[in-house]
């Protein structure tokens, strides 16, 4: 009974420690519209430290989705000819 004990407090204090790090990735989602109605080929660029780390389209359906790592500052860019380019600051930190 004790060692069932021990043993279950030290699996909780493992999760707790490895439940929140900085190992995990921080996932991202989104749509893009204009006026209710699906935008598609929009290139998003993921910016990190000035260059461009990743670049991604968005689908048919407008939806887009990618996964950031913890620990940095992003920018990200929506670029589609013919519409004002976006950028969103986010910090994974």
């Amino acid at each position: 009974m004790a060692k069932n004990i021990v043993f279950i407090i030290l699996l909780f204090v493992t999760l707790n420690l490895f439940g929140q790090n900085k190992f995990h990735s921080i996932y991202i989602k989104g749509k893009i519209t204009t006026d209710n109605i699906a935008l598609s080929n929009v290139k998003i660029n993921i910016v990190l430290d000035k260059s461009i780390d990743k670049t991604i389209l968005n689908e048919v359906n407008g939806d887009y989705n990618f996964t950031l790592d913890p620990g940095n500052e992003y920018i990200i860019e929506y670029k589609k000819e013919g519409f004002v380019t976006k950028y969103i600051s986010i910090s994974t930190k």
